[in-house]
């Protein structure tokens, strides 16, 4: 009777021993499904955080596409021809200058590249030697058929080898359709010229 009552305190000894490492091992995993639960949510939150951020760089500098601030310029500016473009930053706040002409004038628009608003318009009459479309049939461009903005920029900063994009200029020169695009790293600045139409580098000159 003793033995068996020695036997019976030990299987229920036994179990509660092996209950409890089942509860402890079950605890273990909780916490590391936790942990890891915890580790994923904090991957995916700053995943999210940096593509937000990029996109907000983004916006903040050009929303306003190429095309738009052309358009923006044509239906303020009918029947005219654009010359340039420029854009750059003026205190952190980038700018599209847009300028064209007709026969007789000269005129410039100022648009704001991420709300479209116009900042700035100017006319004033061609110098003699410029009028009549000698000054429209020199610097006059097509631009359909230029490549997006993004494009241009991307095969800018390639050819520099490093660097980010700050500040692009559209002419016109002996036919050819032009981007000088100044590519900034650190203290180091580069221009790079493309074709507008075909996106071939021209020429790269290095700046220390």
């Amino acid at each position: 009777m003793k033995m068996k009552k020695i036997s019976i305190l030990g299987i229920v000894g036994l179990s509660l021993f092996l209950g409890a490492c089942t509860q402890a091992k079950k605890d273990e995993a909780k916490q590391n499904n936790q942990l890891t639960s915890l580790t994923s949510i904090q991957q995916s939150e700053g995943g999210t955080s940096a593509t937000k951020e990029t996109n907000s760089i983004s916006q903040e500098t050009t929303r306003l596409t190429l095309a738009h601030a052309v358009q923006i310029y044509e239906s303020n500016y009918p029947n005219t021809s654009v010359t340039s473009i420029e854009l750059d930053s003026s205190f952190g706040i980038y700018y599209y200058e847009i300028k064209g002409v007709d026969d007789q004038k000269e005129y410039e628009l100022k648009i704001h590249a991420k709300t479209g608003d116009i900042k700035k318009k100017r006319v004033e009459n061609l110098e003699n030697d410029e009028k009549n479309g000698v000054e429209r049939k020199e610097k006059g461009m097509v631009t359909t058929n230029l490549l997006s903005l993004e494009e241009i920029t991307s095969r800018a900063q390639e050819a520099a080898g490093d660097g980010t994009a700050v500040e692009w200029n559209l002419e016109k020169e002996l036919d050819t359709v032009y981007w000088e695009v100044k590519v900034k790293s650190g203290k180091s600045e580069t221009d790079v010229t493309l074709n507008a139409e075909t996106g071939t580098v021209l020429e790269v000159e290095k700046e220390d």
